[in-house]
């Protein structure tokens, strides 16, 4: 589900992926969420340090 969503919003933004890793790094560092939302980020964060990782590798073969 949420590897659509990323990639129906990478289509859309390509800096999409960057910022909504931010804002999830900071909502985690923050903390006070309940566990199972940390999981939830922790999860979606994880999902989108891979992006990250095609992302830069696609721009360095440009």
């Amino acid at each position: 589900q949420y590897y659509v969503k990323v990639f129906d919003k990478l289509a859309q933004n390509p800096g999409y992926v960057e910022k909504e890793s931010k804002r999830l790094n900071n909502l985690l560092k923050k903390g006070g969420l309940a566990p199972e939302k940390v999981d939830d980020l922790t999860k979606r964060s994880n999902i989108l340090s891979k992006f990250v990782a095609k992302v830069q590798s696609a721009k360095e073969e440009l």
